[in-house]
């Protein structure tokens, strides 16, 4: 909260209502209150300034919005890949999530592939070898 455009920006010690509306009743020049969404933070500033213009602070609304947006494409991967007809896996574009999920992916194919390598030589795998023993 901010009382004049001159005057250093100071938090609040913590976010308890009784501490917003006490600061902002000992601050009464203020004519417009940035704020986000909480719970009672409307209403303690409509308790303590009356008059004070109530607007949305910018960093809340692009970070709830910027949240939805990539939540909604993370979801949606598979079938932008599809419809792009990519099925090269760029790993730069991909989240840390999937990452970890490709990584794996690639891990899984390559032991795949030297147990086909290996059963091409006539040599069995070592899940058959124990069966044989059995």
């Amino acid at each position: 909260m901010r009382p004049a455009a001159s005057e250093a920006c100071h938090p609040l010690a913590g976010r308890a209502l009784d501490t917003s509306r006490s600061w902002l009743a000992q601050h009464q020049s203020i004519s417009i209150v940035a704020r986000d969404r909480g719970d009672g933070y409307g209403e303690a500033i409509t308790k303590a300034l009356p008059d004070a213009e109530q607007v949305a602070d910018r960093w809340h609304p692009k970070e709830i919005s910027s949240r939805a947006f990539l939540d909604s494409v993370s979801r949606s991967m598979r079938q932008i890949r599809q419809t792009v007809g990519s099925n090269v896996v760029d790993p730069k574009l991909l989240t840390y999530a999937e990452k970890l999920q490709h990584e794996g992916y690639l891990r899984r194919q390559e032991t795949n592939e030297a147990i086909r390598e290996l059963s091409k030589k006539g040599r069995p795998h070592s899940a058959d070898r124990a069966a044989n023993r059995s």
